[in-house]
């Protein structure tokens, strides 16, 4: 299986739902590969700027200001947005801006096990382990 920027990838939760508070300690307890959007450069640039953002806008902005989505650290990637996780209700959704490597694949199976969660490749093919990897 080859996953990359072109693949849709999507951590489904078993229960049609992911827990919030378990993706939040998710990525709290694994600070050392994810960073949220708000803890960012860009993050706090726009957090400080927010009134100037049109209110057509605004709740889109503070949405993904509030623990939704999460970035890859140099332990993961190069830089920063080559991986970012997002949360949704009922999945979070990843996007890789290059071929997946060993150290996202791990932590990825990692999440999608502490989150009672399948990864879904595409909407139809299941990844379990480094093994389906080429």
């Amino acid at each position: 299986m080859r996953i990359g920027r072109n693949n849709f990838i999507n951590i489904k939760g078993n229960n049609e739902q992911i827990d919030f508070q378990k993706w939040i300690a998710f990525i709290e307890t694994h600070k050392d590969y994810f960073i949220w959007y708000e803890d960012t450069e860009e993050g706090k640039e726009v957090l400080k700027n927010i009134d100037e953002i049109p209110e057509d806008f605004k709740s889109r902005v503070s949405y993904s200001l509030s623990k939704t989505n999460a970035y890859c650290t140099k332990k993961l990637s190069k830089n920063f947005g080559d991986c970012i996780v997002k949360y949704a209700i009922n999945e979070v959704s990843v996007s890789l801006e290059k071929k997946i490597t060993k150290p996202i694949a791990e932590i990825l199976l990692e999440m999608a096990d502490y989150l009672e969660a399948k990864i879904i490749i595409d909407e139809k093919n299941e990844f379990v382990s480094l093994e389906q990897l080429e």
